[in-house]
């Protein structure tokens, strides 16, 4: 478009020029036709001792500046519309500059408040993904301690195991001793040399933790 303008101020101006001389011109064959006016009224007072061809050429000469002068006024008027034409597409290509540089100035606007809004979201996504790496590492230590706390209550759970069987296996040695004892005691009427326990003291019986 600024081109476009300045080609056609250009020619505006050359027209306004071309116009210019054109005046000049029209007002020479307007002076010219005066004078050829003065001629030839001096001419048909002086017909009578003047040649009849001489006098109507003067007269054709006459007619011949009337019609240029005519043919100036016409290109005058001509020129003068090809300036208004030319000065009203100079101010619509000015008009048509001045919208397009609003255009552009609110374009650049909406650009820069795009690039804004760009670099927050870059800085969100930054910001978002340093978060993720801390909770990735968090959960990676958690899940180690919750290893850790899982091995060693498998471990606890199995030392308690083991040691509730061991104590199991005692309590039950203890009631199969003390259910004998029972069997064997004073008031059962059995003879402490039984057969089925040989000849085993009754104090085994009565204690037999203390027997070996």
């Amino acid at each position: 478009r600024g081109a476009e303008a300045d080609e056609a101020q250009a020619e505006a101006s050359e027209l306004r020029q071309a116009l210019d001389g054109a005046l000049r011109e029209l007002r020479e064959e307007q002076i010219c036709a005066r004078e050829s006016r003065a001629v030839a009224v001096q001419c048909r007072g002086a017909a009578s001792g003047m040649h009849q061809e001489e006098l109507q050429r003067m007269e054709a000469e006459l007619k011949e500046e009337q019609r240029c002068a005519w043919d100036a006024r016409t290109l005058a008027a001509q020129y003068q519309t090809a300036a208004l034409a030319m000065q009203e597409e100079e101010q619509r290509c000015a008009r048509d500059a001045r919208t397009l540089s609003a255009q552009c100035q609110a374009a650049s606007a909406m650009q820069e408040e795009a690039s804004m809004e760009m670099r927050r979201l870059a800085s969100a996504l930054q910001e978002e993904r340093s978060a993720a790496r801390e909770s990735k590492v968090l959960a990676a230590e958690w899940q180690s301690r919750l290893a850790w706390i899982q091995e060693e209550a498998s471990e606890q759970v199995q030392l308690l195991a083991s040691e509730f069987k061991e104590e199991l296996g005692a309590s039950q040695q203890l009631r199969a001793q003390l259910a004998t004892a029972e069997a064997w005691g004073p008031g059962s009427g059995r003879s402490s040399t039984s057969p089925r326990h040989g000849s085993r003291p009754r104090a085994c019986f009565e204690d037999p933790l203390g027997c070996s």
